[in-house]
């Protein structure tokens, strides 16, 4: 006689993924966030973003489409991966300095008009 369970793993990683969504949501509900480290989450609810996005939507969709891709990462040296894959042509996924920024090749590091106090070398 065939088994009665049907459950795929699909459906396994669903409940796993709903038992850690209702971790993040005792805690969110807590009176008091943990203290030691070792009192936090762990499984996979040690990656969900405690209160999650303001506008429920995940990330690469509505407000934060603009801000790049979710698993690019920049490495010492100029390198990008994507997904853990080094790229062959990181100046790919650069963009164009902000001006007057610190990687604005005509920043010269003394425009700071955002400083309300004069800096040490304008004081001599």
């Amino acid at each position: 006689m065939p088994s009665s369970d049907t459950r795929t793993p699909e459906d396994a990683a669903t409940k796993e993924l709903k038992a850690a969504h209702e971790e993040i949501e005792e805690l969110e509900n807590a009176d008091e966030l943990p203290a030691k480290l070792g009192d936090w989450p762990g499984g996979k609810a040690k990656f969900l973003t405690l209160g999650g996005s303001d506008d429920g939507e995940p990330y690469g969709e509505a407000a934060t489409s603009q801000l790049g891709l979710a698993d690019l990462v920049r490495h010492e040296g100029g390198g990008v991966s994507i997904g853990g894959v080094m790229l062959d042509n990181p100046e790919d996924h650069t963009s164009e300095p902000i001006p007057g920024g610190p990687t604005d090749p005509n920043f010269d590091g003394l425009d700071r008009p955002f400083l309300s106090y004069p800096l040490e070398h304008e004081l001599r």
